[in-house]
């Protein structure tokens, strides 16, 4: 064997026992969720951070000061006005023609905002209960929906599939005694009018704050070209208490991030009227998304949007509050992750502290994965 082989042989072989030994450190430090001391990881910035600082602490700093103001963040919420005139026809004449589509009458669905159904024919009834929801700059659109009615299932698996929808974030407890539209045993099927639905896979929950994952096959009649689904379903969200865990909300919006197998595509969200849990669970991804493009979140303004986008959104305040608390979760995480703004992170644990007593009574508490409730707050609305 020649010198110039040996030597080769030599620095490939060192250069492999480097690689080794710097995969088992990174493989301790992942296992023990501590960064060694002196490691790169520990100066690493978190350049996204940098970058939306400014917008951060600002928001986060008129959270604080209208916290600590008489009534805090629910007073000021109850004491706002977020009712607009629409830009386009701010009549709800679709939904008054179809009340018997809608399961809650006092919540007006807008006709300029609303998801229109693909007909074959334009006499054909394309009313459905459900709101396209967008925030600009943000790119994600949503479609916020009531829990779909056992008469029009076909309506919404029309809707899910002509729509491109990618995923269903799908919040109903098993006490609500909800319908569950979709087949839930893997290899089982329906059909809804022209619609066949059929559960291609389902995957338990992983752990306590994760969803059910289903993916579903969707495929009109004559149609060779089907859409899978996912559809991610959190059972211990029930109605009338905000979620259990900030944890729920931000692995859902995890779960839906394009980077996450899914998408740029319109993303579906629904609770039983779609009007606050769904509603928190939007203006949480925007809030988030906002802040990290290094927009100073008009806290009001933005949930005026949403409100002249869906009729009745936010009818209970409390979940506005809700929607705050979890978006600077998502950043206190960041923060305690990359062990920088420590600043920041002392400001947020007080702030979540005082928000946390806002709500402390309608936070459901699981014993052994059944919701274990006590007292509610407006139990007869979401």
């Amino acid at each position: 064997m020649s010198s110039a082989s040996g030597s080769k042989e030599s620095k490939d072989k060192k250069k492999k026992n480097t690689v080794n030994k710097n995969s088992k450190m990174n493989q301790v430090e992942e296992s023990s969720g501590k960064k060694l001391a002196g490691s790169v990881e520990v100066s690493k910035k978190d350049e996204t951070y940098e970058k939306a600082k400014v917008a951060i602490k600002t928001t986060i700093g008129w959270m604080t000061q209208v916290q600590a103001k008489p009534g805090g963040l629910l007073g000021h919420f109850k004491a706002a006005t977020f009712e607009r005139t629409p830009p386009e026809n701010p009549k709800c004449y679709a939904f008054q023609a179809n009340r018997p589509k809608n399961r809650n009458p006092d919540f007006p669905l807008n006709d300029h905002s609303r998801v229109r159904l693909k007909v074959e024919d334009e006499s054909e009834n394309n009313y459905i209960n459900a709101t396209n929801i967008s925030c600009p700059p943000c790119d994600r659109k949503w479609i916020v929906s009531q829990h779909p009615m056992e008469k029009f299932y076909e309506d919404f698996w029309r809707m899910v599939f002509y729509q491109e929808i990618d995923v269903i974030f799908a919040i109903f407890s098993t006490d609500e005694q909800l319908p569950t539209y979709f087949p839930t045993e893997q290899g089982k099927f329906v059909n809804h009018g022209q619609f066949f639905v059929h559960c291609w896979k389902m995957t338990p929950a992983s752990g306590k704050y994760q969803a059910t994952n289903y993916t579903i096959e969707v495929l009109p009649n004559g149609c060779s070209n089907a859409r899978y689904v996912t559809i991610l379903h959190y059972p211990h969200w029930p109605k009338g208490y905000v979620a259990p865990s900030a944890k729920v909300v931000l692995k859902g919006i995890q779960a839906l991030d394009p980077t996450e197998k899914v998408t740029k595509s319109k993303c579906l969200v629904h609770s039983a009227e779609g009007i606050n849990r769904a509603m928190s669970f939007v203006m949480v991804d925007y809030v988030v998304e906002l802040m990290f493009r290094n927009n100073t979140v008009d806290v009001i303004e933005l949930i005026t949007q949403l409100r002249s986008q869906r009729g009745g959104a936010f009818q209970n305040r409390m979940f506005c509050v809700y929607a705050l608390y979890v978006a600077i979760d998502y950043v206190k995480i960041r923060l305690t992750k990359f062990q920088n703004a420590p600043e920041v992170l002392t400001e947020i644990n007080s702030l979540q502290k005082a928000m946390k007593k806002e709500f402390s009574g309608i936070i459901p508490k699981e014993t052994g994965g059944a919701s274990k409730k006590g007292a509610t707050i407006e139990a007869t609305v979401e």
